[in-house]
């Protein structure tokens, strides 16, 4: 089975539609770490406003994912209403851990930018508008397939990390145990020095066992792994307004200069270049 399958059952998430119509004025969502939040604009204008990042004005069809329920506000005036559909994700227990750590703290696509997003949104926003019996039931479900669609545009794009799925899963014999708790102790603390005696250490393995299971199963070196995890979490720290020197720090890396020489070896860009890449 694929990293994602896991994640594309009710088992470890489903959808709770809560509102469906024309919304104006503000509303205030509570950081909930519990749940995440989807809501859908269908048509009109909403500003979604943050704590601890930039307000998010749309004006066209959008989706916005919050995968721990981040705090934020929203607000829409009454001469340009906004037409909403949202949803509280609820996760299994335990898969709180798992996927809201695996993504930013907010996804925002539009319908074109996911492929089969669109027509699936029309099937959803048909049966929004209907009042037949086990509405809330197909609106629920659809939305479950809403964002399994979402999730796996997040991953084939770079925003989700499969290997933090995967540390939350550790089951099975002693190596998957073994490299399951390794790889929640990189992804916890990514900025620590770690080296191929440590990584085997902590694994329970010899090194060259651990160098080839570890290639086996996620199909790089542990250093390019370790390198990527890196990157991943800088660019959400800097999409949450952290500085590069700051985030160079936290990401484990002696100077910004060094930092800035790997992320762009990795992404093809500096740092301060890929945030001014990134979409509106």
């Amino acid at each position: 089975m694929d990293k994602l399958s896991p994640w594309f059952t009710p088992h470890q998430y489903h959808a709770e539609v809560f509102y469906n119509g024309v919304f104006c004025g503000n509303n205030a969502f509570d950081d909930d770490a519990a749940s995440g939040q989807l809501h859908l604009l269908r048509a009109g204008r909403v500003v979604m406003h943050h704590q601890q990042a930039p307000a998010l004005a749309l004006d066209e069809p959008a989706l916005v994912f919050y995968p721990a329920g981040m705090a934020h506000g929203m607000q829409a005036d009454a001469a340009e209403p906004a037409r909403l559909l949202c949803a509280r994700i609820q996760y299994a227990r335990g898969a709180q851990d798992g996927l809201p750590q695996a993504l930013p703290a907010m996804l925002h696509v539009r319908p074109e930018q996911v492929d089969g997003l669109a027509p699936l949104l029309a099937l959803l926003y048909a049966q929004a508008d209907s009042a037949l019996p086990g509405q809330q039931l197909l609106l629920d479900r659809l939305c479950d397939v809403v964002l399994a669609h979402v999730l796996r545009h997040a991953y084939l794009s770079g925003r989700l990390d499969a290997g933090v799925l995967g540390a939350q899963r550790g089951h099975g014999d002693p190596g998957e145990r073994g490299m399951a708790r390794l790889l929640a102790s990189l992804h916890a603390h990514p900025e620590q020095l770690w080296d191929l005696p440590r990584m085997a250490e902590v694994a329970g393995m010899s090194r060259s066992k651990f160098s080839r299971l570890f290639h086996d199963t996620q199909g790089v070196t542990p250093a390019d792994y370790l390198s990527e995890r890196r990157m991943l979490m800088a660019q959400k720290l800097l999409g949450n307004g952290g500085t590069v020197q700051s985030v160079a720090h936290k990401v484990g890396y002696a100077s910004q200069s060094a930092f800035s020489k790997a992320f762009t070896a990795r992404r093809g860009m500096s740092p301060r270049a890929w945030l001014q890449s990134r979409p509106a």
